[in-house]
């Protein structure tokens, strides 16, 4: 008998440190979190002891800058980690 790995998953991490971007991010996310009383009401008829966003916002970086900042983060992470994987 013979053990074959199948699905690898390859997993990839960074850090985004500590800056003016995170506590803009932080106080975006707060901004649209404020500003949904759908899901604060959808949350509270349905029990919900947290907090949900009643919609799918699609939006985000129309919103406010710093979602703009994430999306270029995230797809320059993306496309380093697509080049190590030897993606085109």
């Amino acid at each position: 008998m013979s053990t074959t790995a199948l699905f690898q998953s390859l997993i990839q991490q960074t850090r985004i440190e500590h800056s003016d971007f995170l506590t803009d991010l932080e106080a975006a996310c707060w901004m649209i979190e404020d500003g949904d009383s759908a899901g604060h009401d959808w949350c509270e008829r349905e029990g919900y002891p947290g907090y949900t966003s009643y919609a799918s916002l699609d939006d985000l970086p129309q919103r406010a800058p710093a979602f703009s900042d994430l999306v270029a983060k995230l797809d320059a992470f993306a496309a380093t980690f697509a080049e190590t994987l030897h993606w085109d």
